[in-house]
């Protein structure tokens, strides 16, 4: 496959595993706690990774071919603040329910490290999702990468 023409774009992604950052994307899941906080506000692109969470096969069903190693698209970091486990799932955090909560991946969250509570908004898919290439930053916070357009992407 020829490559053709990329654009490097510069700013901040985050990367998570399918089925996770499609949930994201279309609204369905609108937080992800995580074991460390963050005092970043803003859009952010989002970036299927290249693995699905196989245990979440069982749990969650999309209904359609989760696409990965692509940006789909952006969506706005609004909050993110600790939050107990136990809230969380009783319900007492203000705009998450406890059924939402109790379908979590709690496994991606250490029980023994605080949790904080990372809350999305305005999702923008990109349609199609694009291919991209991550340049600098880790597993989960991605600074540059590349994206191919459209007549680039494999299927």
């Amino acid at each position: 496959m020829t490559r053709g023409r990329t654009q490097l774009v510069r700013g901040t992604g985050v990367r998570l595993f399918q089925p996770w950052a499609t949930r994201i994307i279309n609204g369905d899941l609108t937080f992800m706690v995580r074991n460390v906080g963050t005092n970043f506000r803003g859009t952010v692109h989002l970036l299927a990774a290249y693995q699905y969470d196989q245990r979440a096969s069982a749990e969650v069903s999309l209904g359609f071919a989760s696409p990965r190693g692509r940006v789909l698209g952006t969506i706005e970091l609004q909050d993110c603040s600790q939050v107990s486990r136990d809230d969380l799932l009783e319900g007492r955090v203000p705009g998450i329910a406890a059924e939402a909560a109790k379908g979590y991946p709690w496994y991606f969250v250490s029980s023994i490290h605080p949790a904080y509570l990372w809350r999305f908004g305005n999702p923008r898919p990109w349609l199609p999702p694009l291919k991209y290439v991550p340049k600098l930053g880790g597993r989960f916070w991605i600074k540059d990468f590349e994206v191919y357009e459209k007549t680039d992407v494999e299927s």
